[in-house]
């Protein structure tokens, strides 16, 4: 190849190179014009809400109830939000509401304990332990314009951060389990003193702290204060239990009360109430057994994504849950109704004297049972302190944090407008591509046309 010929293939590729560039210029330019200036492009203003306590991977909360993300949107919660910030009369708390969209994801330490329970079980095809055992601890939530596309970015991202505070002092309100020794006072008040009935009220206050205990350990399990547990506060009221049994054997067997007519008649009307309910429940649960069996569970999908991994589930599997859940409730107390039933039954059979035991027997009981209130009380004064101490981790730590703070807009590197300029440019520089190779190809053509004829010519 002559000189000549080699100065005019570089200009050539030099002019290639310009005419490419150029075309992605005009396109980069296009894609400013379309996606800045005709198409709405949604700002968003996201906060990040993490629960930080024992049982939040189970998706509980701190009190063992279902942690349900979705109430960061409770409309109670958006009005006090829009209050705190002077914007009720600005905004309805419905469009607020349907602008805003929640996403889950697991921390990094949830994905590494997963995928180091496989790298030992890989061999073994035996494997338990998947993601399906957790639940997300993390929520993004995203705040978008919709609502007001004139909000300015300061207001957006501070009306997003008044939701999450508040839902932060809801939830803290709400699920702080915290034990009322109180609960029964106004029953002790209010009915009569007769030994029966002070035992069942007795038993009613050591069932409620029992539950408690049981409730909060399964929570946390390390949790101890001034060297206590739930679990010993749990064994506790068992010990207190067989204590008040033996008492109550004593009341029945020996008709320890005022008026052995007045108290069969008692019993005889609460069994009356209490086979009315269960007829009631035993239809509302045949309802919810038809209801779950005709429902599908939507599948679960999980997304992969650096170092988490996002669960997205339908309603539809929330609502299938919710059923299974009732069901469960309902079958509870189902199965306390039977139980009562039983007790009542037995003291019907058992009280065969028509008279009242003698005073000697009377004050005997009446001291015990003064002795196990007594011993009651001092366990709930116990029980309340434990659970202050409890409550104070809780609301005084990190059970849930409100951070990153993000505004996300229509930039220049966002992944949006690069998806446009790829959109746009890709066209223009195809062509012109074309156009190029086209022209090269010619080029060529004629190059080697000219060559033959100077070769004849010779």
């Amino acid at each position: 190849m002559s000189d000549t010929n080699k100065t005019s293939v570089k200009n050539y590729i030099i002019t290639y190179i310009i005419a490419v560039v150029v075309a992605g210029v005009i396109g980069v330019i296009v894609a400013c014009v379309k996606y800045f200036g005709t198409e709405r492009v949604n700002r968003n203003a996201s906060i990040t809400i993490e629960f930080a306590y024992d049982g939040a991977a189970r998706n509980l909360t701190t009190s063992g109830e279902q942690l349900s993300i979705d109430e960061v949107k409770n409309l109670d919660i958006i009005e006090q939000a829009l209050a705190n910030r002077n914007l009720s009369s600005k905004y309805e708390p419905e469009s607020i509401r349907n602008s805003i969209v929640i996403t889950g994801s697991y921390p990094k330490n949830v994905i590494d304990e997963i995928r180091s329970y496989h790298s030992v079980y890989d061999f073994s095809g035996s494997t338990s332990l998947s993601i399906d055992n957790y639940y997300p601890t993390r929520y993004v939530v995203k705040l978008y314009d919709g609502f007001d596309e004139d909000i300015s970015k300061n207001e957006l991202t501070a009306l997003v951060k008044e939701i999450a505070n508040v839902y932060r002092e809801f939830f803290l309100k709400k699920y702080v389990y915290a034990f009322d020794m109180n609960a029964v006072d106004s029953i002790l008040v209010s009915e009569e003193a007769d030994f029966p009935r002070q035992l069942e009220i007795a038993a009613l206050r050591i069932q409620l702290m029992d539950d408690y205990a049981r409730k909060i350990y399964s929570l946390d399990t390390s949790f101890k204060y001034g060297g206590k547990s739930f679990n010993d506060m749990s064994v506790k009221c068992k010990a207190l239990l067989d204590n008040l049994d033996k008492i109550k054997g004593v009341v029945v067997t020996e008709a320890v009360t005022t008026s052995v007519d007045r108290l069969k008649d008692r019993y005889r009307y609460e069994t009356k109430v209490l086979q009315t309910e269960r007829k009631y429940k035993e239809a509302y649960m045949a309802d919810l057994d038809e209801l779950i069996a005709g429902y599908q569970k939507d599948n679960v999908l999980y997304i992969a994504s650096g170092d988490s991994i996002l669960k997205v589930d339908s309603n539809s599997t929330v609502t299938y849950e919710k059923l299974v859940e009732t069901k469960r409730e309902l079958s509870d107390r189902i199965l306390e109704i039977d139980t009562l039933l039983a007790d009542y039954d037995y003291y019907l059979r058992s009280f065969t004297k028509e008279t009242p035991a003698s005073k000697e027997l009377t004050a005997s009981v009446s001291t015990m049972i003064e002795e196990l209130n007594a011993s009651i009380f001092s366990l709930e004064q116990e029980m309340s302190a434990l659970s202050d101490a409890y409550n104070e981790k809780i609301t005084g730590g990190d059970a849930i944090s409100v951070s990153n703070l993000v505004l996300t807009s229509a930039k220049l590197i966002s992944g949006g407008f690069v998806v446009a300029c790829i959109k746009t440019c890709g066209p223009f520089v195809t062509i012109v591509l074309v156009l190029c190779c086209l022209h090269a190809f010619i080029y060529q053509m004629r190059a080697e046309r000219k060559a033959r004829k100077l070769s004849l010519d010779n």
